[in-house]
């Protein structure tokens, strides 16, 4: 008679973490966190001029298109020390109605596209070169200039900057113009004539007196 002798499997306890190996990884957990942590604030702060600067030029940048497609000379404006911008013609012929649609009133009447916006209420626009412009030159346009736009009233008591004009032929006029928010962080929109083309700068933190 034989007995067969299975072998006993013994099941030795999974071993856990020691308190050592822990807190040696909240450590690394730690150090990684301070690296990387100002940045993410950084960039979370920016968020508001960025997306100022992307919607700017991208109105900017509509603005050639709108010269282009309508044949007319463009102008965009922006309001220094706020947060206005529009995009209208620079000298509207007379048979020309400021709509985005066909007038039901008189269907012979041609039409072109108009824009007004804003940017966030904690950056504001101002010229590349203070010295060279401040809100005290600011033109006012006539509520004319505005037709059509929901808030013509508001704009027509706007001080606004010297026109950056765009052509038919999709050049425009040199210019420069800037971005800060409440923080002294600074962008600058960029027109290159030849080409029309808009760009933004990087960020710049200006120096405080």
């Amino acid at each position: 008679m034989s007995i067969n002798h299975q072998p006993s499997t013994i099941h030795q306890p999974r071993r856990g973490f020691t308190l050592l190996e822990v807190l040696l990884v909240l450590s690394v957990m730690a150090v990684i966190i301070g690296i990387t942590w100002p940045s993410i604030v950084r960039y979370m702060g920016e968020a508001a001029i960025r997306d100022a600067a992307l919607h700017v030029q991208t109105a900017v940048a509509g603005t050639r298109i709108k010269a282009i497609d309508t044949g007319l000379t463009y102008q965009f404006r922006y309001e220094p020390g706020g947060q206005r911008f529009v995009v209208i013609p620079f000298d509207p012929p007379e048979n020309i109605d400021s709509t985005t649609s066909v007038s039901k009133s008189n269907p012979q009447q041609q039409v072109y596209p108009v824009l007004s916006g804003e940017i966030d209420d904690t950056c504001q626009f101002t010229a590349a070169d203070d010295r060279l412009f401040t809100q005290t030159f600011a033109e006012r346009l006539p509520r004319e200039a505005f037709a059509n736009l929901p808030d013509a009233h508001e704009l027509e008591t706007t001080g606004w900057s010297p026109p950056l004009l765009f052509f038919a032929n999709g050049t425009s006029a040199d210019g420069t113009f800037r971005i800060r928010d409440d923080k002294q962080r600074t962008t600058d929109v960029v027109i290159r004539g030849l080409t029309g083309a808009v760009s933004t700068g990087e960020l710049v933190r200006e120096a405080t007196p």
